[in-house]
């Protein structure tokens, strides 16, 4: 196994990235969509850390600069630690996405309510 400056040992690099890529199905209809049909191609994606770091890349939407880092980069660990980079960006941010549309939801409702109240009177 090959160790990284950061302690992580290349398997747990490899499982962590397979951890972020599966609730990708969940946040959005397209990312179910894509692994479906990545995952029905025969091959085992998730299990060849060159095809998993490709596809945590690809599942984000990181600007062009941070795709081509992963795309180029040719030390395993370092593309897998890449992607898991841009797998937690886009986790957090779809978090926040999330969040943001129940405080929106929530403040049309109390406004929807209180314009109800003044039109029954």
């Amino acid at each position: 196994m090959v160790n990284l400056a950061n302690g992580l040992q290349f398997s747990n690099l490899k499982e962590s990235v397979n951890i972020f890529v599966i609730p990708f199905q969940a946040l959005n209809p397209l990312y179910r969509e894509s692994l479906q049909q990545m995952l029905s191609l025969g091959q085992r994606v998730v299990d060849n850390p060159v095809y998993l770091s490709d596809l945590g890349a690809a599942l984000t939407s990181g600007d062009s600069v941070e795709l081509q880092a992963v795309l180029a980069e040719t030390n395993i660990p370092k593309r897998l630690t890449l992607a898991l980079s841009l797998l937690k960006k886009e986790c957090e941010l779809s978090k926040l996405q999330q969040k943001i549309g129940k405080e929106v939801e929530e403040k049309v409702k109390s406004v929807q309510v209180r314009i109800a109240r003044v039109l029954d009177y």
